[in-house]
């Protein structure tokens, strides 16, 4: 008996590069709806044999897959689509090209979709790749609602713009029923040599009763080849007159379906039109013969409304363009110059404002995203009217939106401000989360980060190294710290102000090509330095780091010193190396001071014989990186560890008093709501910052000019005063307490990280040992915790003592959390257990996913809570047990 399938694919393949092709055969096995339930038809069409054989022993062996030659003399995708049609068993019936590929989540999203609403046609999205950077990128967006993962248009419910809008008429991103296609004689006209996508479409558009549409949903990756018609610049005069006799059939068709085909039209023809300029195939004669056959559809189009999809200049270009080119033969008979029609963006500078004013002004400026007319931005008057009109969101309400705009290239879905850069947070399952930053978000930062350059020589531990997103409107993936740096020094860079002489640090190192650990070479040129004045790094661990190094290769480096050069850095970028191999010259006095220095070891704090000047070091210090904040003075003696803010990518919330740890709040162009909290619960709605009271802890929520709205942050504060007097009164101060995510739980009891840390802290100095690096999970089999410690002997002696931290934390954490030592006395939370692990374990996982993820070493966080079985098998193997 024959299998059935739910879901036929057809492929067109002529003459494709087998090793393209490989990747749209492994996108099918990826399916996660299951390969096995997708009937795959392969056309082979005007091919050698010798793609024949390719392609058969690619997918030898699989029973889903058919494979199947046709030769005739049609030379475009539709023949062999409507072979592979009239194959085709399965329910639904999508085409795939053949140097294209599908997404894994395609299919698995949208089957349920389109058989739930019995719609007869489903519509996802595309993302596309260049093959070389000299093509043309081909950017899909639409005009719908983009916070919406389905939408179902009916023909009660008709809305002809927003469906014939832009890039609409694409059959690869789309899913049809395959019967009613055949029921309605659907199929591709195999006449129409150009935009017969378009064609098909319209038909099936035109007898459709229902069609579902998935905004958010990323289905199909299309490979932008240099030998495709649309990116094949020369057409001679007969291959052009057929793409305007073709059109004539598609627009034929809209109109008399009665649809809206302004933007069609004036789509198709703009690409006739780049075919046509500066081209010597085309004669005068078919230019005009071309103009009398489309001059009845331009005259009937009206320029298009600026929006999203087309903003005005590009619109004005869709208008203009082809009426000059197409209606005006005559200026175009030997070549012109094409216009540019690009876009220039102009700045809008920010200003301080209240708090009510700075939400009245973000709910203003965004009011006509995709997320204001959802939730009524222009109409909300009040702060109460936006907390009952806008949920509580958290990130993955903003993922499958933010993948639109960095992968897609859309725009004006959550924010209407241009996205600068994409910063890079790691979530609790150790994998990057990209959150969206425009430049009006960032200004604070890059303000700070200027205060705090200020008469000051600084060692910076950290570089920007942006990843460019070709389909993102220019838009980079960097860390916070980076994106701040770079935009500080364009900033500097416009003003006509230098700022290489802040940094110990050449300027090929702040923003190098490769995404190499060059810290070796940081510490080198600071120490080259002896009246440097601050230190700054993203945390406390990479200064942690810094000194580690300088005590294990101070040898290498005074070495380096002394001669110039950079003979012991381990990197694999050439081109960086050379490029500050230059800015360096021997200095052997500098290396015999350190040789001094070094020598005489590192039982008391180096940091002030080393630099004199040295007066603090800038870097995250609280939650999971105290306990580097806390060991870091056996080098660093009395010079201050200050954290000057208090920061997240989606907000800056805190400016640090003189008073360490403490911060002032303020959260400038950002609005802030407060939740109380009691033993890690949320105990009460939202409240202002008027209304917040001393000696209560808080968790956040934050609106920013970035596009979060009411968006939860993972932190919890506690406020420890309010200001009574002077400017500031009544602003809260605060401390940072614990981040959720790093909370564990058992028999219901949680436990939060800095509960941990400081039971850790107190059973730790009552040893006599030190321990430089921790994790911990929950043992659910067991009922217990697991504590896994890197201590600063390699192999800890004396037994006793570690069995002696271990029962004074079970004591710590019992005082601590009532519920915990309940459960201990009645014996349903078991004793934990302390796990030895090997030295620099969490350095080693950082650069496994470094290397996987090909990320700046100090943009990865160390493991407090491990939360994956991965980092599990990890830890446990790294460890060993008592």
């Amino acid at each position: 008996m024959e299998k059935e399938f739910n879901l036929s694919i057809i492929t067109p393949y002529h003459e494709i590069d087998p090793e393209v092709f490989k990747k749209g055969f492994e996108s099918m096995k990826a399916q996660k709806y299951g390969f096995d339930r997708i009937e795959w038809i392969i056309v082979i069409h005007n091919s050698a044999e010798s793609y024949h054989t390719a392609v058969k022993e690619l997918v030898a062996g699989y029973d889903n897959v058919k494979v199947c030659r046709l030769d005739n003399d049609k030379k475009t995708p539709s023949s062999p689509r409507n072979y592979g049609l009239k194959l085709a068993t399965g329910r639904y019936v999508g085409f795939l090209d053949g140097d294209d590929s599908y997404t894994p989540e395609c299919f698995l999203g949208v089957i349920p979709h389109i058989s739930r609403s019995k719609a007869q046609i489903a519509v996802f999205r595309r993302e596309a790749e260049l093959e070389n950077e000299n093509l043309a990128p081909i950017v899909e967006k639409v005009l719908w609602d983009q916070t919406r993962d389905e939408i179902i248009i009916d023909r009660e419910h008709w809305e002809d713009e927003k469906m014939f809008y832009g890039l609409c008429g694409m059959v690869t991103s789309r899913v049809y029923d395959r019967q009613f296609l055949a029921d309605n004689g659907v199929w591709f006209d195999e006449t129409v040599p150009f935009g017969e996508d378009f064609l098909f479409n319209l038909e099936a558009y035109g007898h459709a009763e229902k069609i579902c549409y998935l905004p958010q949903l990323i289905g199909y990756h299309y490979f932008i080849n240099s030998g495709s018609l649309v990116q094949s610049s020369k057409k001679d005069s007969n291959t052009l007159i057929s793409y305007a006799q073709g059109y004539v059939k598609i627009f034929e068709t809209g109109l008399n379906y009665g649809f809206y085909m302004n933007c069609i039209i004036q789509s198709l023809c703009t690409a006739l039109s780049r075919f046509m300029v500066k081209n010597d195939l085309l004669d005068v004669e078919s230019r005009y013969r071309i103009r009398d056959i489309l001059k009845p559809y331009l005259d009937m189009t009206t320029r298009m409304a600026p929006s999203r999809v087309y903003p005005e200049k590009v619109a004005r270009e869709k208008f203009e363009f082809p009426r000059e080119v197409i209606l005006h033969p005559e200026k175009w008979a030997e070549g012109s110059n094409d216009r540019d029609f690009m876009v220039t963006n102009e700045d809008n500078e920010g200003v301080y404002l209240s708090e009510q004013e700075t939400l009245r002004g973000i709910l203003s400026d965004n009011a006509g995203s995709d997320m204001g007319k959802r939730f009524g931005f222009s109409e909300i008057l009040t702060v109460s009217g936006y907390q009952s009109r806008m949920p509580i969101t958290e990130y993955d309400f903003y993922l499958p939106m933010i993948a639109l705009t960095a992968r897609v290239g859309e725009t004006e879905i959550y924010t209407s401000a241009p996205i600068s850069n994409y910063l890079v947070k790691f979530g609790s399952m150790r994998m990057p989360k990209p959150i969206p930053a425009t430049e009006a978000h960032l200004k604070p930062y890059i303000d700070q980060f200027g205060l705090l350059l200020e008469n000051n020589s600084s060692l910076l531990l950290y570089s920007s190294v942006p990843h460019y997103l070709k389909f993102a409107e220019g838009a980079n993936a960097n860390s916070l710290a980076g994106a701040v740096l770079a935009g500080y020094c364009l900033k500097e860079h416009a003003s006509g102000r230098s700022y290489s002489d802040l940094f110990t640090t050449p300027e090929p190192l702040l923003f190098p090509e490769k995404r190499e650990d060059f810290l070796y070479a940081y510490i080198l040129f600071g120490l080259k330095n002896r009246k440097l004045s601050q230190i700054i790094a993203q945390s406390s661990w990479k200064v942690w780091e810094a000194f580690k190094l300088i005590q294990t290769g101070w040898r290498e480096l005074c070495e380096d010193i002394e001669n110039g050069d950079l003979a012991h850095l381990k990197v694999d970028s050439d081109s960086d190396i050379q490029k500050i191999s230059g800015r360096l010259y021997p200095d052997p006095e500098r290396a015999r001071e350190l040789r001094e220095i070094f020598e005489k070891g590192f039982d008391e704090p180096v940091a002030l014989k080393i630099w004199p000047s040295l007066s603090r070091i800038v870097a995250i210090t609280p939650g999971i990186y105290q306990i580097y904040t806390d060991i870091l003075p056996r080098y660093t003696g009395n010079v201050p560890i200050r954290c000057e803010t208090f920061e997240y990518p989606e907000a800056l919330l805190g400016i640090e008093t003189t008073r360490d740890g403490i911060y002032k709040l303020d959260a400038r162009d950002a609005f802030l709501e407060f939740i109380p909290v009691s033993d890690g619960k949320e105990i009460n709605t939202p409240i202002q910052v008027d209304d917040v009271k001393t000696g209560q802890e808080y968790s956040l929520l934050v609106t920013n000019k970035s596009g979060f709205y009411r968006y939860r942050l993972n932190g919890i504060i506690k406020v420890t005063d309010i200001i009574d007097s002077g400017p500031d009164k009544g602003v809260p101060l605060f401390t940072y307490e614990y981040n959720t995510n790093n909370s564990v739980k058992l028999q219901g009891i949680s436990v939060n990280e800095k509960q941990i840390y400081e039971a850790l802290k107190h059973s730790v100095s009552l040893s006599g040992l030190t321990v430089t690096d921790y994790a911990y999970m929950e043992d659910y089999e067991n009922d217990r915790l697991i504590f896994f410690m890197e201590f600063d002997e390699q192999i800890p002696a004396d037994k006793e003592k570690i069995l002696k931290i271990q029962q004074s934390m079970d004591d710590c954490i019992g005082r601590a959390v009532a519920g915990y030592g309940k459960g201990r006395e009645e014996n349903l939370i078991k004793e934990p257990v302390i796990r030895i692990s090997n030295p620099e374990t969490q350095l080693l996982y950082r650069d496994v996913i470094r290397y996987k993820l090909d990320l700046p070493s100090s943009n990865i966080p160390p493991v407090r809570k491990i939360s994956s079985p991965a980092d599990e098998k990890y830890f446990m193997k790294q460890s060993m047990e008592l």
